[in-house]
């Protein structure tokens, strides 16, 4: 309905005080079956700001708080305050209170996350781990462990420098230990594993602890 109001199809007479359509026009539209490319059909239509917004928290999760949302995002390029009222406006995600937000539907989620080109992906998420690492004080990196270290590793094919390689291994290694403190053993054995396949031969030698 939102998108029948958007493109003028559906529209509220304040003379009648009723709804009312062009009915000819709705049939004529051709709206996809898929939900998913629906939405990313609509999203597609938005600022660029609010389609990168939309791409970013896409991969913070089906939920996420606005610290995740500010450490994650360009600098000066992104307006986090006008972004979250504008996306609870338009219904694509939810205020769950205590400055924390959620999607209104996986299938949303889902959408957002197809605006990103394939071939971009994983540079990305890879992007968005480093910023988030980057700007997260160490004493409370283990409260975002997870959330930098699912997006680095989905970003691990666009490493290049053994340093990299050694930074992100030390990441799973933290991400794995707390993953077992909360008795996840199975995302546990996931980080380590991930942490261990980063780890070159030489490395035993100039990364041994």
């Amino acid at each position: 309905l939102r998108s029948l109001n958007e493109d003028g199809l559906l529209w509220f007479n304040l003379s009648t005080r009723r709804w009312e359509y062009d009915i000819v026009g709705i049939q004529q539209k051709e709206v996809s079956a898929d939900v998913v490319q629906h939405m990313s059909q609509r999203m597609t239509r938005l600022p660029m700001s609010m389609q990168f917004g939309l791409k970013l928290c896409s991969c913070l999760g089906a939920s996420f708080d606005v610290n995740a949302l500010r450490k994650g995002g360009p600098a000066n390029e992104f307006d986090v305050e006008e972004f979250l009222p504008f996306s609870v406006e338009s219904g694509f995600l939810r205020e769950d209170g205590q400055r924390r937000y959620s999607w209104a539907h996986d299938q949303v989620q889902q959408a957002a996350y197809a605006l990103i080109p394939v071939g971009k992906r994983e540079s990305f998420h890879l992007l968005l781990g480093s910023r988030m690492f980057m700007r997260t004080p160490a004493e409370e990196l283990t409260n975002t462990i997870f959330t930098i270290v699912v997006n680095m590793n989905q970003g691990i094919g666009q490493l290049k420098t053994m340093a990299q390689f050694h930074e992100v291994a030390r990441l799973n290694l933290k991400a794995g230990k707390k993953a077992m403190t909360l008795s996840s053993f199975d995302s546990a054995a996931k980080y380590l594993l991930v942490g261990v396949s980063l780890i070159k031969e030489e490395s035993w030698n100039s990364e041994y602890e």
